[in-house]
């Protein structure tokens, strides 16, 4: 019997891995990705990224020649945030095993292997992969070529265990709460130091990259202790699998992150009215996708540059708060995302329109976008004075107007199910996304221009806040139409 079930496990996972891939691609063309013009586009980006991926390798490889890492490191700093956003993204979440196939006869480094093989079914997994396995071609002509070669596969396996354990423990509370407070502490400590140490302090920084897993590849390639960097890096590499299974464990053992315990948690928070409800819904919806979290990073940046600039130039604080924007975007082209098929239903029973409903989604991420955007416009009153706030939210709301005016529609148009502490994905078109974020930066960058030409004045910059301000008004009404119309296919979208 224990031949039979062994057998039978192995069988298994290959089926299960074929089933997931027939699965995946089935519903890639059901999203009608497969278009002529957008496969044009696709290759038209793919191609720009991999030339100057190319220029860079070879770039990297003239600097190795010659005995400096800096880009060789930048590149390997690069594929390290490529493997963690890969890992972490909505669009793998829907390629890998499910918590129902636990009741298969599967033990638990099996269903490991299966979740992770599953991430490389995606295209973009794909990408990320070659892209990788690309960083081999600089340190082929390195002083110690097949030593760097093998410090660079060691590297690879560590990226993706470490981007695998993280996605693991950001499914578990007491996890996802450690890893927050760790990276406030350390971003706190390292602004204050940086404060009082100024350049100095850049420069102990700086020494020490080489303990770094970028560091002890460029070391093994250079021969600087190669035999010493490898050990530690196949231990960093068996520590991190280590990790990524313990987790992985722990990630099935813990709560669905939709617990009530963690709603009830969050309900805490209340807010009057009819909408007060739905908002506190969204806001905590929001809140819990890793894209907001890149919104608060950008924030960050642009208040440590108003404190730290001896004089701020108020273009480059109109900059951080067009950035802020960006990695938000998300949250105003999909924002039912996050809703569930029974949550959308439950919209029936209210007594609201469909503009109201829209209404409140907009709402939620004003308020989330306020947050992020809030203490920059409040240090650019005190650091460069009291034109610049006034500017600031007229750029604040400008950029508001034009996310959702893009959103609503893209919302409506291009809805996708998106994961919990996940960075999120969407079913639209490059170009319509391309289109959006250059749409959504629009009021920005004109904003930008009037400034140095001629036609700066109250009256035009008032004009553009009033444009958009309209824009969106119209894009409320339509959208709220729209979705009494398409609730029902929304909710298939989502399911």
């Amino acid at each position: 019997m224990n031949l039979i079930s062994a057998s039978h496990s192995k069988s298994v996972v290959p089926i299960l891995l074929r089933f997931q891939w027939r699965a995946y691609w089935r519903r890639f063309a059901r999203g009608r990705k497969l278009a002529v013009g957008n496969q044009g586009l696709s290759l038209i980006i793919i191609g720009i990224v991999a030339f100057k991926y190319v220029q860079a390798l070879n770039h990297a490889t003239v600097d190795l020649m010659r005995g400096r890492t800096s880009l060789l490191q930048s590149l390997l700093a690069g594929i390290w945030v490529a493997w963690l956003i890969t890992t972490n993204s909505s669009r793998e979440q829907r390629s890998i095993a499910a918590r129902e196939w636990l009741h298969l006869p599967l033990s638990l480094r099996e269903f490991f292997v299966l979740r992770a093989i599953s991430l490389l079914i995606p295209p973009n997994a794909w990408l990320v992969l070659l892209g990788s396995l690309a960083i081999c071609y600089p340190l082929a002509y390195a002083p110690h070529p097949l030593l760097g070669i093998v410090a660079a596969g060691l590297f690879i396996s560590l990226s993706w265990f470490v981007g695998l354990a993280v996605a693991h423990l950001l499914s578990i509370a007491i996890w996802r709460r450690v890893l927050v407070a760790a990276a406030l502490l350390l971003t706190i400590g390292m602004v204050f130091y940086l404060q009082d140490q100024g350049r100095a302090g850049m420069l102990e920084f700086s020494a020490l990259m080489p303990l770094l897993p970028m560091g002890l590849v460029a070391r093994t390639a250079l021969g600087q202790q190669s035999w010493a960097a490898i050990l530690l890096l196949a231990m960093l590499t068996l520590l991190s699998f280590g990790a990524a299974l313990w987790s992985y464990r722990q990630s099935l053992e813990s709560a669905s992150p939709r617990s009530p315990a963690a709603g009830n948690h969050a309900a805490r928070l209340r807010i009057p009215g009819r909408l007060g409800g739905m908002l506190v819904k969204d806001m905590r919806y929001f809140w819990r996708l890793l894209d907001t979290y890149l919104g608060l990073l950008a924030s960050a940046a642009g208040c440590f540059y108003l404190v730290t600039a001896p004089a701020p130039a108020l273009d480059i604080f109109l900059v951080f708060l067009t950035l802020i924007f960006i990695p938000i975007a998300p949250l105003a082209f999909n924002c039912f995302g996050l809703d569930t098929e029974s949550g959308l239903d439950r919209y029936a029973l209210f007594p609201l329109a469909g503009r109201t409903i829209m209404l409140s989604k907009n709402l939620a991420f004003l308020c989330v976008v306020l947050v992020q955007a809030g203490p920059l416009i409040l240090l650019a009153s005190w650091q460069v004075g009291a034109f610049a706030a006034v500017l600031g939210l007229v750029t604040f709301t400008s950029l508001a107007c034009a996310s959702l005016i893009w959103g609503n529609w893209m919302s409506l148009s291009h809805p996708m199910k998106l994961h919990f502490f996940r960075f999120s994905s969407s079913s639209a078109s490059i170009f319509d996304a391309m289109a959006g974020v250059m749409f959504l930066s629009s009021p920005g960058i004109l904003i930008i221009y009037l400034l140095h030409s001629r036609y700066s004045s109250a009256l035009n910059l008032a004009l553009i806040c009033t444009m958009f301000g309209g824009l969106y008004f119209f894009s409320l009404v339509r959208s709220g139409r729209r979705f009494d119309q398409k609730r029902e296919s929304i909710a298939r979208a989502l399911s």
